[in-house]
């Protein structure tokens, strides 16, 4: 795991986030990512694919509803952008627990809130 990955799952998993919705989580999210200078939300990548958040060359993507196979769909898309160098998928959903390692060449992270109130 890439260092700065690691730094950003390690941060997450030291709060308790509670949220109805993928909106409220993702405002939870950023009260975290904002300590960092190049962090950044909602990056649009081109005009099919738009990133929840980047953290310097992480890529950050949220998911509390959908099919793993849709979820992994999605970080094939953003695995082919150079600016993302790796990805952490932050997921309050047993069944994305299984998504791969890597994709596209690039390491994948999860950092499952199993706590989260969704």
């Amino acid at each position: 795991m890439s260092d700065r990955a690691r730094e950003i799952v390690e941060a997450l998993h030291r709060f308790r986030f509670s949220a109805t919705n993928e909106q409220e989580l993702q405002r939870a999210l950023w009260q975290v990512f904002a300590r960092y200078p190049d962090s950044r939300r909602e990056v649009i990548l081109d005009a099919r694919n738009r990133i929840d958040f980047l953290v310097g060359e992480v890529g950050i993507e949220v998911k509390v509803d959908g099919s793993l196979t849709d979820l992994v769909r999605q970080l094939i898309r953003y695995a082919k952008f150079e600016q993302i160098t790796s990805i952490v998928v932050v997921s309050t959903r047993a069944r994305h627990r299984d998504v791969p390692r890597h994709v596209g060449g690039k390491p994948v992270h999860l950092a499952y809130l199993a706590d989260g109130a969704l």
